[in-house]
């Protein structure tokens, strides 16, 4: 009976390592406005109180994909400290939590300066300045299966391209647009064997009438952007990738610690990813 016991925990703790490998994180650091050097020092401690770096340079951009790297649920720190001209500034904790159902999970550190200015004898004086960091921790998750996409024969107008698409939400929740509650833009990527294009999102228009959300068992166009992309699509394998939550993230960052030196702003979102392929032959 012992050895049962042990062999289903051993297979039990064999299935969630597995489960957990597979969320990889997209890691984004940029630097901007500074006339000095900084170096910035950012690592993440996970529930086990482990610590692994992420970055520690002088550059101003990064961008990393570190595949299978979260193995487990529960609460992870993320650790910024930043040094000007080899002297520390500033430094903070910001904390989430996983589940362990993400697909990945990405992380944007942005530090820059607010700059305020004033038109002054014919010219704009500086006032002052104060560092600020921007942290953007985004969760994604895979797209339940009752959330259905299809390509729509629409044709394009002056002011609305193609190509569209049909949501469909048999879902038991409220879903949202990424950019707008009841607006859903998504990206295009050309697929050609083995290669794919840049994603092509097209201009975000936020200024759009206020619409509701895709209630369940209701369906709502969705395109390329906010105007869409192409008034034909050429032949070609595509891939559409669309963001929806079921909470209505707004994107706005929050105040999280002013100190005397920086300003931190962080942001913590879910998505939803739905990837849909199609070919126009």
């Amino acid at each position: 009976m012992k050895r049962k016991l042990l062999l289903y925990c051993l297979g039990l703790i064999l299935f969630s390592s597995r489960l957990f490998g597979q969320i990889d994180l997209r890691f984004n650091y940029e630097l901007s406005d500074f006339k000095e050097i900084v170096k910035i020092d950012i690592s993440l401690t996970n529930p086990n109180e482990n610590k692994v770096l992420l970055y520690i340079d002088t550059t101003k951009r990064y961008h990393d994909l570190k595949k299978n790297f979260f193995t487990q649920p529960g609460q992870y720190k993320l650790y910024c400290r930043y040094l000007i001209n080899s002297k520390c500034i500033d430094s903070i904790d910001y904390s989430f939590e996983l589940s362990g159902n993400e697909n990945e999970i990405e992380i944007s550190v942005d530090l820059g300066q607010d700059i305020k200015s004033k038109w002054i004898n014919n010219k704009w004086t500086e006032l002052s300045r104060k560092n600020q960091c921007y942290i953007s921790i985004v969760k994604y998750f895979k797209s339940p299966e009752s959330i259905n996409l299809k390509f729509a024969k629409i044709e394009s107008s002056e002011y609305y391209k193609g190509p569209f698409f049909t949501l469909t939400n048999f879902s038991k929740d409220t879903i949202y647009g990424e950019h707008l509650p009841g607006y859903f833009w998504g990206s295009l990527t050309f697929i050609n064997d083995s290669t794919r294009s840049r994603e092509l999102i097209g201009q975000i228009d936020k200024n759009f009438a206020d619409l509701l959300p895709l209630y369940p068992d209701s369906s709502r166009i969705a395109t390329v952007g906010s105007f869409g992309l192409f008034y034909k699509l050429p032949p070609n394998k595509y891939e559409y990738k669309l963001l929806f939550s079921t909470t209505g993230n707004s994107h706005g960052y929050k105040n999280y610690l002013d100190t005397d030196t920086t300003k931190w702003w962080a942001k913590t979102e879910s998505f939803y990813k739905l990837i849909y392929e199609f070919e126009i032959k």
